[in-house]
């Protein structure tokens, strides 16, 4: 059994390019393209704002896009804070991403 996580995207990135360039009248009817958010654990607190390294170092940070295998303490708390964390078996092996899930937290 391994617990996967892979923080959530959303539609951030304007497809439109700059309103003087010739492609903008029809990129601009396009959706926002997908980016991965970034999750911050400083101090037992699940954040997206990342926070000021000069005054504290987070004790995890998960960048957006990725797919992490994390422990059972890491998943409590970050589905405490609402993010979704799944179960897999056989375990995910190699950096492979298997689509056989047991279980959705």
């Amino acid at each position: 059994m391994a617990l996967i996580f892979s923080p959530p995207v959303a539609a951030l990135v304007p497809m439109a390019v700059k309103p003087s360039h010739p492609g903008y009248v029809l990129f601009r009817r396009y959706r926002n393209l997908d980016a991965g958010i970034n999750i911050f654990v400083v101090g037992g607190v699940v954040t997206t704002v990342e926070p000021d390294y000069q005054f504290t170092t987070p004790e995890k940070v998960y960048l957006g896009g990725h797919i992490y295998t994390i422990t059972q303490s890491e998943a409590d708390v970050l589905t405490a804070a609402g993010y979704t964390v799944i179960v897999t078996s056989p375990p995910v092996t190699a950096g492979v991403y298997q689509e056989f899930y047991t279980e959705v937290y």
